[in-house]
Order: structure tokens, then C-alpha cells, then sequence
């Protein structure tokens, strides 16, 4: 599964590089709720111009597995340089 992005909000948008800070994906209805007994993997891939799709990057620079609590996911991530980020949620 490849949650479509617009369900979904990640906070927050914006994070300084080399802190490590606490990111939250929150579903934007209750449609979309992420569920305790599931094993999400989480995907964090750097984007460049090189980079053909954001959905199927070769090339993650972290990958870990999580479950949610209380319908949403919660982790802390140090961002290693100043750019854009794509974060990929799979179940």
C-alpha cells in the first residue's frame, strides 16, 4: 500500500538539518486512521534532480519500521542536510 499524500499531514513541514526533531503523520480524515496492529515502514528519501520519482526511489537515506498509537505515527529523525525531503509511509 501507498497512501495517497493528500490523506495525510506530516508536521512539522519545515526542520532545521542536523537536529534531531519529532515528526507526526496525521491522517486528515478519520477514513484514513492508521491502526496499532499494523506495521508501517517508513521511507525517507532525499530529493534531487537526479530523481526520476518521488514513489520509487532506489535510494532511501533511512527506512525503519513503526506502529502507530491513537491512529497516528510519531518518530524522531535527524536530517542531514539542508534540502527537500520526501517521506514514504507504507503498510
Amino acid at each position: 500500500m501507498l497512501p495517497n499524500p493528500q490523506f495525510y499531514s506530516i508536521y512539522p513541514s519545515v526542520v532545521p538539518a542536523d537536529k534531531e526533531v519529532e515528526m507526526t503523520i496525521i491522517p486528515n480524515e478519520r477514513t484514513y486512521l492508521l491502526f496499532p496492529d499494523i506495521e508501517y515502514t517508513i521511507k525517507i528519501v532525499a530529493v534531487n534532480d537526479d530523481e526520476s520519482s518521488y514513489y520509487y526511489s532506489t535510494k532511501p537515506q533511512a527506512q525503519f519500521t513503526i506502529n502507530a498509537q491513537n491512529g497516528i505515527i510519531r518518530f524522531n529523525y535527524s536530517f542531514r542536510d539542508e534540502q527537500e525531503y520526501f517521506i514514504q509511509l507504507i503498510k
